[in-house]
């Protein structure tokens, strides 16, 4: 019997300890080379879905600078390892571009066996910022607009319809979230613009809507939470309503009322949109919603809504 409970024993052991051993680690290493030279002051970042580098923060795990030109890192991750990854200055401001100012796809790598991979970046986001913009119309850029409520800076633009500066009248207005890509291509995450400037100046051309005033309201790295109510959505509604709105409204000929207030957005910006029309109809009268992320955070805005009506 003590015989046939050691053997037992020794089987429990070996099945636990088997249960416990882990993957091999596979080292990857990542070399960037940069088409102009950086600052002493800069560094280079990769970043992506893994712990290791850094679990998406944008300034995840720095990469050894070689000279100006050349940065370079190598990680270890568990073998089988699905890994998305992408390049940036520590920021998502400063993300590596492609084909000139295009964001591009998580670059994808499933990890087999040891690699050397090489990068090139010719331009990075806020060098595409600082191409000329290219917009239809008149649009004036506030930089650096400072929340109390979010505890945050960012831009806003506002694009004046063609009238604004030929007339004494005042004009509805439309608030529209990721700003930095309604009007300029050279600004936009997408490489390409929602062209607002170009369309609103066609449809008031034509007289098929009212002339309007734009304020775009450009993104941050903490985009997903500012536009979900259920994070930090109620620190940028009172950021909107408290400082955005009063400050426009002091600064350009604007009709205040509900009726002229319209907010617009798409994805997380059509969910926020939404729920700023919808909790604050005093303020918001009309809202654009588009492909909106209505499902997020187990459904709570559909909940909600259903709740009150």
């Amino acid at each position: 019997m003590t015989g046939k409970l050691t053997a037992i024993l020794a089987a429990l052991v070996f099945v636990s300890c088997a249960g416990v051993i882990r993957k091999p680690m596979v080292e990857i290493t990542f070399t960037v080379h940069t088409t102009v030279p950086l600052d002493e002051t800069e560094t280079v970042f990769i970043t992506g879905n893994s712990r290791h580098l850094g679990s998406w923060q944008p300034n995840g795990a720095a990469l050894r600078r070689l000279d100006s030109l050349t940065w370079t890192g190598s990680f270890s991750f568990p073998k089988g390892t699905h890994l998305e990854y992408k390049f940036t200055r520590g920021s998502w401001q400063n993300e590596a571009m492609i084909n000139g100012c295009i964001t591009p796809p998580n670059s994808l790598l499933t990890i087999l066996s040891p690699q050397s991979l090489s990068f090139n970046v010719d331009r990075w986001k806020d060098d595409c910022a600082a191409l000329p913009p290219e917009i239809t119309g008149t649009a004036i850029l506030h930089r650096d607009f400072s929340s109390q409520f979010l505890e945050n800076d960012r831009n806003i633009i506002v694009w004046l319809p063609p009238s604004y500066n030929v007339s004494a009248e005042s004009y509805p207005v439309l608030y529209m979230h990721d700003g930095q890509n309604i009007f300029d291509p050279n600004t936009s995450t997408l490489g390409f613009d929602w062209q607002m400037d170009e369309i609103a100046t066609r449809l008031i051309g034509a007289g098929q809507m009212k002339a309007i005033i734009i304020v775009g309201i450009y993104s941050t790295d903490a985009r997903t939470a500012e536009y979900s109510p259920q994070h930090l959505g109620t620190a940028y509604t009172r950021f909107l309503i408290e400082e955005l709105k009063p400050f426009i409204d002091s600064q350009y000929r604007t009709l205040t009322g509900p009726e002229n207030t319209a907010v617009m957005g798409s994805s997380m910006g059509g969910l926020i949109s939404f729920d700023l029309a919808w909790e604050h109809p005093e303020v918001f009268g009309m809202a654009g919603c588009l492909s909106s992320a209505f499902l997020v955070d187990h459904n709570e805005i559909l909940k909600r809504v259903a709740r009150t009506s």
